[in-house]
């Protein structure tokens, strides 16, 4: 579920940026990639909250936790 979403995400990150990113550095692209992984990372906490599963609970709580917003 994990890697569709990084996918789906990255699809349609790419889809997106495709029409201005295509003749960018590789720094840049770099930067493309990681974004694309963040919005499939945000779209299966976003699913996984949805359905309330436990595995949801500790990734919110992992990311809360990196920015001391409690436990």
């Amino acid at each position: 579920m994990l890697a569709a979403s990084v996918i789906m995400g990255g699809a349609v990150y790419g889809y997106i940026v495709q029409f201005y990113a295509y003749n960018d550095v590789l720094i840049v692209k770099a930067f493309h990639l990681f974004s694309a992984i963040s919005i499939g990372i945000i779209v299966y906490a976003g699913f996984m909250l949805f359905f309330g599963s436990r595995e949801a609970i500790s990734i919110k709580n992992r990311f809360a936790g990196k920015l001391g917003l409690g436990s």
